[in-house]
């Protein structure tokens, strides 16, 4: 286009003769096909099949969506390290840092001071009284805070801490330092085979809550929280059931006298006892004994 033409174009207001925006249309045509009732059929049958199979597809991803993200309640491997603000307490004050738990032991690291690091292997046992509240209890003796003067007992680290400790963090510790523990932070999604509601009678009062059985230990949950246990297998050195409404837990640190509001069953009973005692046990009974009688 010449610069002519430009002029033109914009004094007449429109596009010049020869460009081909006037130039008339062609009229196009859409070539018709004619289906019939049976085809119309199959199409809708296809359509159907395309929609099931659409759906199959979106419920296999969703199922190795699950397999695949492991449920909170095992995905214990996750939980570490796993750190918190945490004050430590000790006589003449306190130390301010942070606290971190992972797969090699636990440090509390402050900004003064070095490190303070512990092996799972020099941890005699942990109590977590609740969740943010955790006793390191090593094999070191106890100081006098005045002289290096040793006193009878177990050294003990008391850290509050800011961040409460998830469910998942407190089993993992628990279970990686393995021995004997105090844990009052339960998981109360755990899948359990009893449930029974109950009262935790203590000098100063008690607190209600509930008890629930599960394969891996016995769980007392209390709503606030503060006065819940977790206990595993390994934990529980004996148990006792003198009345229908009474349970008696004796665990390696502490004993826990519960007053039942139901009736505990003689079976479920029975298979605490087994899972307690009978760990590790191969016990059969003969034919002869299995077909005795008493006289």
């Amino acid at each position: 286009m010449t610069t002519a033409d430009r002029i033109g174009l914009v004094i007449s207001g429109g596009p010049p003769p020869w460009c081909p925006a006037n130039r008339p249309r062609e009229r196009q045509t859409v070539p018709y096909t004619r289906f019939s009732h049976r085809d119309n059929e199959t199409m809708q049958i296809s359509s159907i099949h395309s929609t099931y199979a659409r759906r199959r597809i979106f419920v296999l991803v969703l199922i190795l969506a699950t397999v695949a993200w492991p449920s909170r309640a095992l995905d214990a491997s996750a939980a570490i390290p796993w750190t918190s603000a945490a004050t430590l307490h000790h006589l003449p004050r306190s130390t301010h840092g942070s606290l971190t738990i992972s797969a090699d032991g636990v440090q509390f690291q402050t900004e003064k001071a070095p490190p303070i690091y512990w092996s799972f292997i020099d941890i005699r046992n942990v109590d977590l009284t609740n969740s943010q509240v955790l006793a390191i209890v090593t094999y070191q003796n106890q100081r006098w805070h005045l002289k290096h003067w040793h006193l009878p007992g177990d050294r003990r680290f008391v850290f509050h801490l800011t961040t409460a400790m998830p469910p998942e963090v407190a089993a993992k510790l628990v279970g990686l330092v393995g021995k004997p523990a105090i844990n009052g932070v339960p998981f109360p999604e755990a899948s359990t085979f009893a449930v029974l509601p109950a009262r935790h009678m203590t000098r100063t009062g008690g607190s209600n809550g509930t008890l629930r059985f599960r394969d891996a230990g016995i769980d007392y949950v209390v709503e606030n929280g503060k006065d819940s246990r977790t206990w595993r297998w390994t934990d529980i050195q004996t148990i006792a059931h003198p009345e229908p409404y009474r349970l008696r837990i004796g665990a390696y640190l502490e004993e826990f006298d519960l007053e039942l509001k139901k009736p505990l069953p003689d079976e479920i009973f029975d298979r605490l006892w087994d899972l307690i005692y009978g760990r590790g046990l191969n016990i059969t009974q003969f034919e002869g004994e299995r077909n005795a009688r008493i006289q």
